[in-house]
């Protein structure tokens, strides 16, 4: 009997220890189960964190745009000088932009290509380089030619605030017509040239932006001669925006003769797709 009853306690007790450890496995599996998705997140979330980069070098998914404009634009006595229309095309991968377009008249025609590349520093600058082409056929008197290098940078501190600034070095090649087969009909000039623009979007549906800079799209004087320009757009909605824009002009600005030069203005219908 007491062999027996030995026997049938070690029985007993290897049956509870296999129940014991059957049971155990399934519950460390469900506890897994249960607990993994959070750990994993957590983990995932850290190594995302750990891995994000300080800089981002392209974005995909870019912006097209296509822009046609009217413009007016007159000399110090207020008498109309120019009414011009044209249009431009845009393409914004936010660390990549280029748009080219062209403004003409019946006296002459503007065309301007510009291209940028500015990597995405912490996810609110961009920093780079800058081209910008410009011709320009007045014609009866002369063409030129602008070609600008430098600098591309910009910001974006606040949600509804977007700052941009360019520090540029302009080369100019001009040929007068009415000076052909002398030693002045063709001259060049260099000289830095500057933008700095604010942008802002206060509502969903305003746009707003104000610059001062020795250039515009279309007008390239040599430096200093800045430009002040006050932008107002509405946004019609997620493709249509129009907006209203005036400028005024200076020349000689750091001289004692600095001269208001004139006023400008244009209309213009942006479509996004």
């Amino acid at each position: 009997m007491d062999i027996k009853r030995k026997l049938t306690l070690i029985l007993s007790a290897l049956v509870l220890c296999a129940s014991v450890f059957a049971e155990n496995p399934d519950d460390e599996i469900a506890s897994v189960e249960n607990e993994s998705p959070t750990d994993c997140e957590a983990e995932s979330g850290v190594e995302a964190d750990s891995k994000k980069s300080i800089v981002n070098w392209i974005s995909t998914n870019p912006e097209w745009s296509l822009s046609f404009d009217a413009r007016v634009r007159n000399y110090q006595n207020f008498m109309l000088y120019t009414l011009s229309g044209g249009a431009t095309i845009e393409m914004d991968m936010n660390e990549i932009y280029g748009r080219t377009g062209f403004d003409c008249s019946m006296s002459q025609v503007n065309c301007t290509i510009e291209a940028a590349y500015a990597p995405t520093l912490f996810e609110k600058f961009n920093l780079g380089l800058i081209l910008i082409n410009h011709f320009n056929w007045y014609f009866d008197s002369y063409y030129e030619f602008d070609f600008l290098t430098g600098l591309y940078f910009s910001a974006n501190p606040l949600s509804w605030l977007n700052i941009k600034f360019t520090a540029l070095y302009q080369l100019k090649a001009t040929q007068i017509f009415a000076l052909a087969n002398t030693s002045c009909s063709r001259f060049d000039s260099q000289c830095p040239a500057f933008r700095l623009e604010a942008n802002f979007y206060p509502l969903d549906w305003l746009e707003a932006s104000v610059s001062i800079s020795s250039y515009d799209t279309y007008t390239y004087f040599l430096f200093f001669s800045p430009i002040v320009r006050l932008s107002l757009g509405y946004k019609c909605n997620d493709h249509l925006t129009l907006s209203v824009s005036g400028k005024a002009q200076f020349v000689d600005f750091f001289t004692l003769s600095a001269n208001f030069n004139g006023l400008g203005g244009s209309v213009c219908a942006k479509w996004r797709f």
